[in-house]
């Protein structure tokens, strides 16, 4: 499966030429496929990142700015706090602990609309 580099779908998805949903439902479908063999994901949570490509393309319709990474599928670890969302560090001693907050870093991907 062949990828647009990171500032190519930034750049595709800001012009309205390709969608961050259309780069979001490639990434899902490549995880599904794959990672029953390679186990890289404890949780995918494909609800939220088809709603944050939504918002993206939202944005891009209305002709908002976007962030320098704009509609492009970003995979976090596990170890990274995110709002919401189980965050485990692959530990069961945090297995169904769910942060009330954001890793700094999260923030910085979600202010420039990574998906």
């Amino acid at each position: 499966m062949s990828w647009d580099s990171i500032a190519e779908m930034a750049k595709n998805v800001a012009s309205g030429s390709t969608t961050a949903a259309q780069y979001c439902d490639k990434a899902l479908a490549q995880i599904e496929s794959e990672d029953k063999d390679i186990n890289a994901f404890n949780l995918v949570v494909a609800d939220k990142a088809r709603e944050a490509a939504a918002e993206v393309d939202r944005k891009v319709a209305a002709g908002e700015t976007v962030g320098a990474l704009a509609g492009v599928p970003v995979g976090v670890k596990d170890v990274l706090c995110t709002e919401g969302i189980a965050t485990t560090c692959s530990s069961k001693m945090l297995e169904g602990w769910v942060p009330p907050y954001n890793a700094t870093v999260v923030e910085k991907l979600i202010a420039e609309d990574a998906v």
